[in-house]
């Protein structure tokens, strides 16, 4: 096996070695335009002063996860990973902690936002058409022009957090736009349901009760008076009326659907990988390719011995060691602290609603690598998130520094 380009196809080497390829093969056209962005921050000094723990901890994390890929089996694919995701991760967080400021330019990210999650609903409620009758079938799955269902429930997710943050936010006698706002929130609750993830469903509702408990105060009576009522009465119908759940098509193709065998196989694979290779890990990338090495395929008679795993700490537990799990959850235990402190520390209505939106979102998405990796797929929701993230770290740090 090549060192540095691993099990990488004769075309795909070559791609890579053609001259004014290699780099944007490399990087990607989105990795240029956030670099860039990254590059007007430090040359026009827009950095803000200050770094927090949640600064330090990132970017420490971040070289744990660029570290692993000497070791990875193919080294252009293992850096280019790590560029993809945590590299665009801490860029889309630097994005949001020093350019998006002010509330003018927050609302300007929301609008955006808002606008990308009623595409989202459009272009899934389009897949009716585009596939015709399977979309009808009991066991579709809506995927929106995403690779993987899950990505769209979380992209879908995050965008419902920023919509709510906005209709929040609309006053009481803006019926028509608050009825407007509604509408979108309702269409992004059903699609995160037809996405039939578990997960992420899970974790969507837990963030929104949790985040209604902490910040109901600055939702006013409106959340106390109307969502929450809603909420119990579905809780009580389904513990009194539990067939009333149990029997329909999306219970039985959502909860009662069995795939937990061949995860447990992959799960105890990346256990076994992590225990023989606790400091340093098996290497960015490679538990597809290691995988056989670690379970016989009489251990794994539910699938093959070379699958995706679906657990993203365990992805950081085999791949990256121990170092790499503990910072993740370093990380995320500072991020939740964070948004606590910035509520509590906030004066404002605006700043509050913030911090309440991001403890949702925080639950949400980091509750959907459990069954799932996100961490490492090069998409937009990842980028989202950490964006959304900077900008709550920028603001908490504005009111520390008073």
């Amino acid at each position: 096996m090549n060192p540095l380009f691993g099990s990488v196809r004769l075309v795909d080497y070559i791609d890579y070695a053609a001259p004014g390829f290699n780099l944007i093969k490399l990087l990607n056209y989105d990795t240029i335009v956030l670099l860039f962005l990254l590059c007007y921050i430090v040359l026009k000094g827009k950095s803000r002063k200050g770094i927090s723990k949640i600064d330090i901890t990132f970017i420490v994390l971040c070289f744990v996860i660029f570290f692993s890929t000497i070791r990875s089996n193919s080294l252009f694919h293992g850096v280019r990973a790590a560029i993809q995701t945590f590299g665009l991760y801490f860029v889309s967080y630097s994005i949001g902690k020093n350019l998006i400021t002010g509330q003018k330019r927050l609302q300007s990210y929301a609008n955006a936002v808002l606008t990308l999650g009623v595409l989202l609903v459009i272009i899934g409620g389009g897949e009716r058409y585009l596939y015709g009758q399977s979309w009808q079938e009991e066991t579709y799955r809506l995927t929106g022009p995403f690779a993987y269902w899950e990505t769209y429930g979380i992209t879908l997710s995050i965008a419902f957090y920023i919509i709510w943050y906005r209709q929040m936010l609309t006053p009481m006698e803006r019926k028509i736009r608050r009825l407007a706002y509604s509408g979108v929130l309702f269409s992004l609750i059903i699609g995160i349901a037809l996405t039939k993830t578990r997960t992420v469903i899970v974790g969507f509702i837990v963030g929104v009760i949790i985040a209604g408990i902490v910040g109901r105060k600055s939702m006013g009576d409106v959340f106390i008076k109307k969502y929450i009522p809603i909420i119990i009465l579905i809780l009580v119908t389904i513990s009194v009326f539990p067939t009333l759940l149990t029997n329909t098509a999306f219970y039985q193709t959502t909860v009662s659907r069995d795939t937990g065998e061949e995860r447990v196989e992959t799960y105890i694979a990346a256990v076994r990988m992590f225990i023989r290779n606790p400091i340093l890990g098996i290497g960015l990338k490679n538990f597809r390719d290691d995988m056989k090495g670690y379970i016989s395929e009489s251990e794994a008679p539910h699938g093959n011995v070379r699958r995706t795993l679906h657990n993203s700490y365990l992805v950081l537990a085999s791949e990256t060691g121990l170092p790499g799990l503990i910072f993740m959850i370093v990380l995320i235990c500072l991020i939740f602290r964070s948004c606590l402190r910035y509520y509590n520390l906030s004066e404002g209505r605006q700043d509050k609603l913030w911090a309440v939106i991001m403890i949702g979102m925080s639950i949400t998405y980091y509750a959907s690598g459990i069954t799932f990796d996100p961490f490492f797929e090069a998409t937009i929701d990842n980028k989202l998130y950490y964006l959304s993230l900077g900008i709550m770290t920028g603001k908490y740090l504005d009111i520390e520094q008073v």
